[in-house]
């Protein structure tokens, strides 16, 4: 059966091994579902069931799969937004051409895997384009982007789409337990922000910086919330003006309303029908702004003024307390 490591996704990796084992791999490929959600894990475990050296793939011991999950394997790359661009850019797609034209050096296909298929150019989409209207002999591009709409049409229609389970909670509990020790509360405030992503809960849980950091965060954005419509611009600020730091950032603040409005559902709100109805209201309208501005960036709008936007578009929710420790 092969050893595929994606936690919460059974059916994706089920419907993969199935087209592997009727010879029935198309050249490209959508995973679509939330960040951290195990697209780029499953694309891995992919890439390896169908370069594995052995006869249940992927076996995560033969040369191949080793040097696919150390990133190590010629012909298996990875393509992502760089540390100074907002976005994938033309010339990294040139780089994908060049590299699927050259034959494989020992494994069976030469694969492409791009985790963040919604921050492609204009230039960069169209290029790719081409490659995937005429795929090279034996060339296979795995993308992968939060939603169908963020990916150009274009692009999304020559790829067989496959849309991510989302993990359940126990299931990353679960995952968590195999790791070290992790405080009572710590473990609670990740199961509680990890919304389907094993990826980043494991992160988390692993590194006590980031932990902290996130908790910071999460305080920070209790307090700009809470704020005047100065507040909320200068929290847009702080975002700054990078695309991929700016989607972290409003995912984030979906995953605190989501928090929010849970702990209140267990809790009862309390303060009469009155106060419950507007809780949900501006919850409910907070969410849709949020939601709509995460597209808006996916669709390459300008950043800044998305946020500003945004910002001021969102309320206090009243009867919301806190959801950082």
């Amino acid at each position: 059966m092969g050893k595929w490591l994606v936690t919460g996704q059974e059916r994706v990796a089920q419907m993969l091994r199935g087209a592997i084992e009727r010879n029935r791999v198309a050249h490209a490929y959508l995973l679509i579902g939330h960040s951290g959600c195990g697209k780029t894990a499953t694309a891995r475990n992919f890439a390896q069931a169908l370069n594995c050296e052995r006869a249940a793939p992927p076996c995560q011991e033969c040369r191949s799969c080793l040097r696919i999950a150390h990133g190590e394997d010629f012909d298996v790359r990875e393509i992502d937004v760089g540390e100074k661009h907002q976005q994938i850019h033309i010339d990294q797609v040139r780089e994908i051409e060049r590299r699927v034209s050259l034959k494989a050096t020992s494994s069976k296909y030469k694969i492409t895997i791009v985790p963040r298929a919604e921050l492609f150019s204009r230039e960069a989409a169209d290029a790719l384009l081409k490659i995937l209207e005429e795929p090279p002999p034996r060339t296979i591009m795995i993308l992968g982007a939060r939603t169908i709409e963020s990916v150009p049409e274009t692009l999304a229609s020559r790829c067989i789409q496959i849309r991510m389970t989302v993990p359940a909670k126990n299931a990353i509990a679960g995952l968590l337990s195999q790791g070290g020790p992790v405080a009572e509360s710590d473990r609670n405030l990740i199961l509680d922000y990890a919304e389907g992503r094993p990826r980043w809960a494991v992160e988390m849980a692993a590194d006590p910086e980031l932990l902290e950091d996130f908790k910071q965060r999460l305080m920070a954005l209790e307090e700009r919330l809470s704020g005047d419509a100065t507040s909320k611009l200068g929290m847009a600020y702080e975002i700054g003006s990078q695309r991929k730091a700016a989607l972290e950032e409003l995912e984030l603040l979906a995953g605190y309303h989501g928090v929010v409005a849970r702990a209140r559902v267990a809790e009862s709100i309390g303060g009469g029908p009155e106060t419950e109805r507007q809780f949900y209201e501006k919850w409910a309208a907070n969410l849709n702004t949020i939601r709509a501005g995460i597209n808006a960036l996916s669709a390459n709008t300008m950043v800044a003024s998305t946020l500003d936007d945004l910002f001021l578009d969102l309320d206090e929710i009243p009867g919301a307390g806190p959801a950082a420790p």
